[in-house]
């Protein structure tokens, strides 16, 4: 009887169970990057204690295999040459969901202390 009391709820006032909206591919970018962005943001404090004004916006061209390894990452906006390196290099050990293709995208940070 609670089952059918339960259903007649569900029925009256419109319950629905939804699903949770899956992200989107560059959500889900973000979202690997961002469980990764100290590891980012130490290649710049490490840096920024030699160069002390160091700051700004760094973006990398990043290239994931249809499996979602990167197989490449290119600095297209320079920050500073060490930092670039650094960055692209951690990038390269990151993966990401299997988007089934091949997908470019470029990436920016933004580094200030």
């Amino acid at each position: 009887m609670k089952t059918l009391a339960a259903v007649m709820l569900v029925a009256a006032f419109g319950f629905t169970a939804r699903a949770e909206p899956e992200p989107s591919p560059k959500e889900q970018v973000e979202k690997v990057i961002n469980d990764h962005m100290t590891e980012f943001r130490d290649c710049y404090t490490k840096r920024a204690k030699v160069k002390t004004t160091l700051a700004g916006k760094l973006v990398v061209l990043i290239t994931i295999e249809e499996k979602g390894n990167v197989s490449d990452a290119k600095v297209t906006q320079s920050l500073d040459d060490e930092v670039d390196a650094c960055v692209a290099k951690t990038m390269k050990t990151l993966t990401f969901p299997s988007p089934g293709q091949q997908v470019k995208m470029k990436y920016p940070f933004d580094f200030h202390k």
